[in-house]
């Protein structure tokens, strides 16, 4: 900072320094001494104004000093409100999205459960139909195997039967035959007398 009393101090000396140089050389009058008193009152009274404005000055400086440590303090204070409110905001924040998560968590868990659920019940139902579907389709075989053999069976009787009568028909018709060509037979030859008993 600038002190414009202390340029005019340093001004005064110079001047003040000069004229005693000056009266070294050349011997002082009574006007030179009455002029240097007037000088060195002047250089008092600025010297005076210059202490009362480095004493204004230094008050000065001291209340801005005052003032921004009262404004440090107030920003520390307006800083520290802030950064707890912003502190409790952001927990709030916080503990809304937890809250969030975990029950968007729990829908999906919900919501994932229920789909398998469905799946299972699904799956069993599956299972049901395809079992149905086995039973059903190996107790149409049995019934069918069994009707085929039944109906085989009686088809295979009744030719065995159908057979049994062929031959028997057949046999009845060889014995016919058998007959009428012994009948035949005797017809044609003469009958013989039996031997008599006592000839044989």
């Amino acid at each position: 900072m600038r002190f414009p009393g202390i340029g005019a101090l340093v001004v005064g000396l110079g001047v003040l320094w000069v004229s005693l140089a000056q009266a070294q050389q050349v011997g002082f009058t009574q006007e030179d001494r009455e002029r240097i008193d007037r000088r060195f009152d002047q250089v008092e009274k600025h010297m005076v104004r210059i202490e009362t404005t480095l004493q204004m000055f230094m008050e000065s400086t001291a209340q801005r000093f005052e003032q921004v440590d009262k404004r440090f303090a107030e920003q520390r204070e307006d800083f520290n409100t802030r950064f707890e409110q912003m502190q409790n905001s952001m927990n709030t924040r916080f503990e809304q999205m937890q809250n969030s998560m975990n029950t968007r968590f729990e829908q999906m868990q919900n919501s994932m459960n229920t789909r398998f659920a469905e799946l299972m019940q699904f799956l069993q139902i599956i299972t049901g139909i395809f079992t149905v579907i086995m039973v059903a389709a190996i107790g149409f075989a049995f019934w069918d195997r069994r009707t085929v053999l039944a109906k085989s069976k009686e088809v295979a009787l009744e030719a065995l039967a159908k057979d049994e009568e062929i031959r028997k028909i057949a046999l009845v018709e060889q014995v016919t035959d058998e007959v009428l060509r012994r009948m035949d037979v005797r017809k044609a030859t003469p009958l013989q007398a039996p031997p008599s008993p006592a000839t044989a």
